[in-house]
């Protein structure tokens, strides 16, 4: 696959902004990031049932 200069600046210039969108961001919240950031990704938990609780007699 050969590719255009024109290309290769396109994707320059979009790699240019990730890289300085990511510079804006304190390196301390790099390194700890706030709480609020940890519960956006944090999966939604769902109920289970209780250990012990299934009924394993279940011939009917």
């Amino acid at each position: 696959m050969t590719s255009t200069p024109d290309d290769d600046r396109a994707a320059l210039d979009d790699l240019r902004a990730e890289i300085d969108a990511l510079q804006k961001i304190p390196e301390e919240e790099l390194v700890n990031p706030s709480p609020s950031q940890l519960d956006e990704d944090a999966p939604e938990p769902t109920p289970t049932d209780a250990p012990g609780s299934e009924d394993w007699n279940d011939t009917e």
